[in-house]
């Protein structure tokens, strides 16, 4: 696939929604479809869980080019970069991802079908839902964190205080003087 150069990229938002392409839900699954792949319904659970990092849009002889990063949906810390080229009326010409199965011009992994849903909710919308940053979340250090240990039982707890003295090696009170 031959992209345009880096600096005609331009970060996806609320503003930009009439630069992307009409991009209708039959159109992806049809092209799934020529792929000989089903549609699954994976694609959609992974755009609503926020899989998509970030997007960007560059515009270069009359073909729209989307690219953007998508989180690895077993390993969390792999990302795979997708990129996909779309007509003016919304026809997913080319597409690639980086994992194994989005090789070639027609990918057709997971990845491009959690990209193209969000292209398309976008386009209908204009709502754009992305990965959370650390700073987006609530904070929770100064939440408790659930006890997982096992209680001592009653019948057991002598048993422990027995142990517990004759293990004892440093003792910080101080020591008993007699008085004159």
């Amino acid at each position: 696939m031959d992209l345009p150069t880096v600096s005609l990229y331009k970060d996806l938002h609320g503003e930009m929604q009439s630069m992307v392409p009409p991009i209708a839900l039959g159109r992806i699954v049809t092209f799934y479809d020529t792929c000989g792949k089903k549609w699954e319904e994976k694609y959609e659970t992974m755009y609503k869980e926020r899989y998509c990092r970030f997007i960007r849009v560059a515009e270069s002889n009359g073909t729209i080019y989307a690219r953007g990063s998508v989180w690895a949906e077993i390993k969390k810390t792999v990302c795979y970069d997708v990129d996909i080229a779309l007509s003016a009326s919304g026809v997913i010409m080319e597409t690639q991802c980086e994992c194994g199965v989005g090789q070639g011009p027609s990918a057709h992994c997971k990845h491009v079908g959690t990209f193209l849903i969000r292209l398309a909710i976008f386009k209908d919308s204009g709502m754009l839902s992305t990965e959370q940053t650390c700073t987006q979340l609530m904070q929770k250090f100064h939440q408790s964190r659930p006890h997982r240990g096992s209680s001592v039982r009653a019948r057991n707890f002598m048993s422990y205080r027995k142990m517990a003295s004759k293990q004892l090696i440093y003792d910080p009170r101080p020591s008993q003087v007699a008085s004159p």
